[in-house]
């Protein structure tokens, strides 16, 4: 007795869980460029690096996937940059000092 999987023979963009699996890096990569520009840049780069985990095996075969791994490289790119800044700024009249 054979058994057939019903989505076996449809192409993925009829399949409705090939739409849902880029989803979750999508709204991650969006939440970690708005929280690296905003006060929370941990939660920023921790957003990002999740996104960027997710979406890095579907990303070639899901454009929703494909926006998240960016949106997520620029979260946490944004993110260190702008605390290198605050770190920087915060030693820079320290160092004066001495």
């Amino acid at each position: 007795m054979e058994v057939v999987h019903e989505n076996y023979n449809r192409p993925p963009e009829n399949n409705p869980d090939y739409k849902d699996r880029g989803t979750a890096p999508l709204v991650l990569g969006i939440c970690s460029l708005i929280c690296a520009l905003t006060f929370s840049r941990l939660a920023g780069l921790v957003l990002g690096i999740i996104a960027v985990c997710i979406s890095s095996s579907i990303r070639k075969e899901n454009p929703h996937a494909e926006a998240g791994f960016i949106l997520g490289i620029i979260g946490i790119c944004v993110s260190i940059v702008f605390s290198g800044i605050i770190l920087l700024s915060v030693l820079f009249p320290l160092i004066l000092l001495f």
